[in-house]
């Protein structure tokens, strides 16, 4: 009986220490925990090359220049110091047939029509 009591007090002793451990992780993971983030890696605006519409003709009207401009089968007549899709006509030279354009990025684009 003697050897009985000792291997249940060791039990017994087992079990509380297991209680013990088990309750240290229940409340390990029941404390809010701090999520750190990496930060997302930022993706570098790149310079629009072209514009999102066709330049199509220059043409002069009641002595202003426009610029006559062509996307999603829409004609548009624009003269400089207007905008398109982002996009500022900054010089129309009708002689040359040249059209100066600013992105929305801010740089100058110069773009010819063929003759």
């Amino acid at each position: 009986i003697a050897d009985q009591r000792k291997t249940s007090q060791e039990l017994a002793q087992q079990i509380n220490e297991a209680i013990s451990r088990l309750d240290t992780l229940i409340n390990e993971t029941r404390a809010p925990k701090t999520v750190k983030h990496k930060p997302s890696p930022r993706q570098k605006s790149r310079p629009v090359k072209t514009p999102p519409f066709q330049i199509d003709a220059i043409d002069v009207w009641d002595d202003v220049t426009y610029v006559a401009t062509s996307q999603a089968g829409r004609v548009a007549f624009l003269k400089t110091g207007e905008q398109q899709s982002g996009w500022k006509f900054t010089h129309i030279d009708r002689l040359k047939g040249q059209v100066n354009l600013q992105d929305p990025a801010g740089q100058i684009h110069s773009i010819s029509l063929s003759r």
